[in-house]
């Protein structure tokens, strides 16, 4: 392959045996909301026609952090997330495709027979109804398929997916997660919103008032939801989970604290998975750390009621301190 149309590929788990044919679906997927998933499923119908392996095709980082940074979205699905998630909805492998510059240049015949067809081997392919590719995106969904076919490229187009009248993408699910729609973006994601991350010491100011929190850093480039008090889970534990700058103590980077309902869990150090399940409540300032607690005491009976569990006693005696 010519300088010019270097492409880095990297496979997970690995890359099909030497000579396997197979059929790609083919996107960027961040978020791999239902829209997706239906392309997925698609790409698997095609395989099994063809005698073929499913594979998903994405791209990393995100077209748009490389070709205009300043517009950049956050994501929906931090690399590994859309891997795994990939993986869930049938891909038996996913490639990854460096998004570079030169990749961004490149016009859409070479990618469909130097990237398509000759690095990846494929047989078929399935994309959006709004795919784009190749340079300045001159290809589209019907190009691929004009191109593909005489290369012996089975292509086929999966339409738009809907809820409540709405075509399902990732700028919707984005939209609702700032708006803290977290169950109308459950309903377009397939699933509920996950956060990963990393439980790190905070300052000890939820224990000192009876409730611990889990303190968890996620990673900088998702999408944090707009500041609030969710139901959540904490992997799988009924939770409220608070998206904020604490503003009765003074503010703060943002930040994610889980409080787990019922019983006493050492998180230090764990990575742990946050399900959003709903919106109880936004963030606000109160007038002293007592109206605080009532509050707080409050969420907690709210989400007893939603998980079904008998009314919750604070789980630590007040510390003295304050």
């Amino acid at each position: 392959m010519a300088a010019q149309h270097r492409v880095d590929l990297t496979w997970h788990p690995g890359p099909p045996p030497s000579g396997t044919a197979v059929v790609v679906a083919l996107g960027t997927f961040d978020g791999v909301h239902v829209g997706h998933q239906a392309i997925l499923a698609e790409s698997r119908r095609l395989a099994a026609q063809l005698g073929a392996s499913p594979v998903a095709v994405t791209f990393d980082p995100h077209p748009r952090h490389v070709l205009q940074p300043d517009q950049a979205p956050p994501l929906l699905t931090p690399l590994a997330s859309r891997i795994r998630l990939l993986q869930e909805h049938g891909a038996q492998a996913v490639c990854v495709i460096t998004f570079d510059r030169a990749l961004a240049a490149m016009d859409p015949e070479s990618f469909v027979r130097l990237v398509l067809c000759e690095r990846l081997g494929a047989r078929g392919a399935v994309v959006g109804f709004n795919f784009g590719f190749g340079r300045g995106r001159q290809g589209d969904a019907r190009t691929l398929q004009a191109l593909g076919e005489p290369l012996g490229l089975a292509v086929r187009i999966v339409p738009p997916a809907e809820r409540d009248g709405r075509v399902v993408s990732s700028s919707l699910v984005r939209r609702l997660l700032e708006e803290g729609r977290v169950r109308e973006a459950a309903e377009a994601l397939g699933r509920p919103y996950r956060l990963e991350g990393t439980v790190v010491r905070g300052d000890g100011r939820g224990r000192q008032i009876g409730y611990p929190t889990a303190n968890v850093e996620t990673d900088p480039v998702q999408l944090l939801p707009v500041d609030g008090v969710y139901l959540a889970t904490l992997d799988r534990l009924p939770s409220l989970a608070v998206i904020g700058r604490r503003p009765t103590f003074s503010g703060g980077a943002r930040w994610l604290e889980v409080h787990v309902l019922e019983g006493r869990w050492e998180l230090y150090g764990r990575r742990v998975k946050v399900d959003l399940l709903e919106h109880l409540r936004p963030v606000v300032p109160f007038s002293s750390v007592e109206a605080l607690v009532r509050q707080i005491e409050a969420d907690r009976q709210a989400a007893a009621r939603y998980f079904s569990l008998a009314a919750p006693r604070p789980p630590l005696q007040r510390s003295h301190q304050l």
